[in-house]
């Protein structure tokens, strides 16, 4: 990523919270860079190279998906794709995950749009949401600062709403694709 601390953390949350498993390359856990061979080929860098804060996020991104079903085998709602904002949401079998990106250069408007009650952010990248978010039990617009993250969790005991829209389970063509080869 040349640097952009901010590009890697986004990615990596993405990499966490969409479907499919995880693939981390030894080293970006702690921020090593490479680059076209020989580039490619360094040796894992030694402790006071880490970059701890790296390392700290994907802690907690493993910790949140185990912890939360939804992100291991859920099926995948996009609830807003506008500009360089995306949320979407991850649910299985009565709970959900909200995640909401903001990948832009500025703050940007995000509304956020629970399929049942979710608490305060279980996980922020980059700066806290505005106004800051206690609990959603409706669309609730906010704002993403810059370059940065939100994810929300359902609250235990809250029943997910049926909704009628396309979600893609994990491991599954998008309806009206070909079957996938593998």
């Amino acid at each position: 990523a040349g640097g952009d601390r901010a590009s890697v953390a986004l990615g990596t949350l993405l990499v966490f919270t969409l479907p499919g498993v995880p693939c981390i390359y030894s080293g970006d856990e702690v921020g090593m860079e490479g680059g076209l061979p020989p580039g490619s080929r360094g040796g894992y860098p030694p402790r006071e190279r880490w970059d701890l804060q790296l390392l700290d996020l994907h802690r907690r991104l493993a910790a949140l998906r185990r912890a939360e079903p939804a992100l291991r085998r859920g099926t995948l709602r996009v609830l807003q794709a506008t500009g360089r904002v995306l949320a979407f949401a991850r649910e299985d079998d009565g709970r959900a995950v909200v995640v909401a990106i903001n990948a832009d250069d500025c703050a940007a408007q995000v509304r956020i749009e629970a399929p049942a009650p979710v608490g305060p952010p279980v996980l922020t990248v980059g700066g806290a949401i505005s106004p800051s978010v206690e609990s959603v039990h409706a669309p609730h617009d906010a704002v993403l600062p810059a370059r940065s993250a939100v994810v929300f969790a359902t609250i235990p005991g809250a029943r997910l709403e049926a909704r009628p829209a396309v979600e893609i389970k994990a491991g599954s063509a998008a309806p009206g694709s070909p079957p996938r080869p593998w």
